[in-house]
């Protein structure tokens, strides 16, 4: 299943690759971070950030609080429909035994995925 989930991802990327679909001028592109820190299964405290880059893939890094290196780290496959994103992972993040599929949305400069808010990194 895990496979299937990543092979669509794939196909998904291609499609819109080869229809000339891919826009580097999104406004989603560039790094978010977590506007609150979120405790995970291991009781720590992470700071999360968002990194989407213009080729529809991204990055998803946990720092734990106050560290400047990613205690963890996900890569995923973004598209766009409008201002609503679908983000695949690769990985099992949710420790479910799937590949995890995510939707974020985009409006007024502040990015929603789930409960948690992101807001672009200051430059």
């Amino acid at each position: 299943m895990k496979k299937g989930i990543v092979l669509l991802a794939v196909l998904l990327l291609y499609a819109v690759f080869a229809s000339g679909c891919v826009n580097t001028d999104d406004p989603v592109i560039g790094i978010w971070n977590a506007d609150e820190l979120t405790k995970a299964s291991d009781d720590k405290l992470y700071e999360r950030t968002y990194e989407f880059k213009s080729a529809n893939l991204g990055m998803e890094y946990w720092y734990l609080e106050g560290e400047n290196e990613p205690a963890r780290q996900f890569e995923f496959i973004w598209l766009s429909d409008g201002s609503t994103y679908t983000l695949y992972f690769s990985a099992d993040i949710d420790e479910d035994g799937e590949s995890d599929k995510r939707t974020a949305v985009l409006a007024d400069g502040i990015l929603t995925e789930g409960d948690r808010t992101y807001s672009p990194a200051s430059e």
